[in-house]
This record gives C-alpha cells, sequence and structure tokens, in this order.
C-alpha cells in the first residue's frame, strides 16, 4: 500500500472531519527516504501552483527542508548560516541570469 510521509496533526484534524486515518511512525532507517520523497512532493507543488498558492507551497518545501536539516543533527539557524554564506560567495537569484550550457557539455555547474 502506498504511503506518504504527513505533518504531525493530520490525523486529529481528519478525525475531526469524521475521517480516520491508518498511520504508523516512521522509523529511523526510512525517514530520510520518506523526507526527500515528501520534498520533490511539495517542490511539485509549488512548481505547479497558482500565484494565489505559491507562498503556502514554499511553507511546506521549507518545512520538509528544516525536517530534513534537523534529522541530519542540523538547527534552522544553521541552515541559514549556510545560505548566508553561499549567497555571500556565489550570489543568490536576484539577478535573473540564464546560463547557455553547450549541447556537447558534460560538466556540471553547481547552482
Amino acid at each position: 500500500m502506498p504511503e506518504k510521509l504527513i505533518r504531525d496533526y493530520i490525523p486529529e484534524i481528519a478525525a475531526s472531519h469524521g475521517r480516520r486515518l491508518t498511520v504508523r511512525t516512521a522509523t529511523p532507517a526510512e525517514l530520510p527516504n520518506l523526507l526527500l520523497s515528501k520534498l520533490l512532493e511539495e517542490a511539485d507543488e509549488a512548481a505547479t501552483a497558482e500565484d494565489g498558492e505559491l507562498l503556502e507551497e514554499l511553507a511546506d518545501v521549507l518545512e520538509v527542508v528544516y525536517a530534513l536539516a534537523a534529522h541530519h543533527g542540523h538547527s534552522v539557524e544553521d541552515l541559514e548560516r549556510i545560505r548566508a554564506v553561499k549567497a555571500g560567495g556565489r550570489g543568490r537569484f536576484t539577478r535573473h541570469l540564464v546560463m547557455q550550457i553547450p549541447a556537447t557539455s558534460h560538466s556540471k555547474e553547481s547552482a
């Protein structure tokens, strides 16, 4: 049966609407893959969101990113510090630059 990671209060919210969900607690070994799957799900939802839904979907992406960082022993502050260092050294995405990639190129540039 397909499974997916859900937010902590979803079972109670569903119950308040008369729906009973079958849930279990993820094992520590499977949690990283479940979080990565959830990140892809939320990123896809953000990528296809209408303007009025985008901010909520981006917040969902952040929540999963924070959970992944925490699972690996890092805080939101750690994540923000690394983000700021990368922004200072490599820039952000404010100039809207698009790189042309030659068809024969096999190298990969980090964004």
